[in-house]
């Protein structure tokens, strides 16, 4: 089997983005083939400095970067802003998910950018959306999991976060398919677009089934342990499988299923 150089491999993007959400877009258009110029600041990306396990080794950090193309630059320098400009000038896509009004108080912003570049593809990926009272709080995963509604309907007494950073990634996938529509768009019209995405739509378009169930039965989700509580007897449990279990006429005629984990390959 050749090498391919990806489906996206005639697009460079230029990625202004830090820790997790906007660098899981950057990343995947990455993988995909992309050239990305990952953009930091002098102090570098703060995502640098989690989970060190070596000099220059962050385990958060790598995941979310390889493979792309690193630049520093100061924004708030005048000359750092002019570079920032030439390199957004030939770029197909531009990805940030710095704070809401940071990038339009340095000047820029979509309307400027777009000004010298009329096709750019240019997505803000943010926490809890552009308007609204709380739209430029600063928010990280686990906001991102208390505010979208999935901690209080996870684990058994207090609301549980997911062991991963469920909103970073959600929030940075569908940033990335609001990203390929876009693209999609330029070919067919030549105009670039404003694209969007935050870690509170991202969790909420995940428990579209949940959200409906409460806005149509008034219903108020409870957290159900290991299992899920509009499925009764949906779960898991770590009982070790028995010949009678496995025997078992099929769970679905009577609406439950199960899960074990036996720590058995057989």
């Amino acid at each position: 089997m050749t090498d391919s150089p990806g489906p996206l491999s005639h697009l460079r993007v230029i990625d202004l983005t830090v820790f997790a959400q906007g660098a899981v877009a950057g990343q995947l258009l990455r993988e995909f083939g992309a050239d990305v110029i990952k953009i930091e600041r002098p102090t570098g990306d703060p995502g640098r400095r989690l989970s060190v396990v070596a000099p220059d080794r962050s385990t958060f950090f790598e995941p979310l970067n390889r493979g792309k193309r690193g630049v520093v630059l100061d924004l708030k320098n005048e000359g750092g802003r002019e570079v920032f400009m030439r390199l957004a000038e030939g770029a197909d896509v531009l990805v940030h998910n710095l704070s809401v009004g940071v990038m339009e108080r340095l000047g820029l912003g979509y309307e400027e950018v777009a000004e010298i570049n009329p096709s750019i593809v240019y997505a803000h990926g943010t926490g809890l959306g552009t308007q609204g009272p709380d739209a430029e709080l600063g928010v990280v995963d686990l906001i991102g999991q208390a505010r979208g509604g999935l901690a209080s309907v996870t684990g058994t007494e207090q609301p549980t976060p997911a062991g991963a950073i469920l909103s970073d990634h959600l929030g940075g996938m569908y940033l990335l398919v609001g990203i390929l529509a876009a693209l999609v768009h330029r070919e067919r019209t030549g105009e670039g677009q404003f694209v969007e995405s935050s870690m509170l739509g991202a969790l909420i378009a995940v428990q579209g089934w949940e959200f409906s169930h409460h806005l149509i039965t008034g219903e108020v989700p409870e957290r159900s342990g290991h299992g899920h509580h509009l499925l009764a007897g949906f779960g898991v449990s770590m009982r070790r499988p028995t010949a009678t279990s496995h025997s078992r006429a099929s769970p679905w005629r009577h609406g439950t299923a199960s899960v074990r984990c036996s720590g058995h390959r057989n």
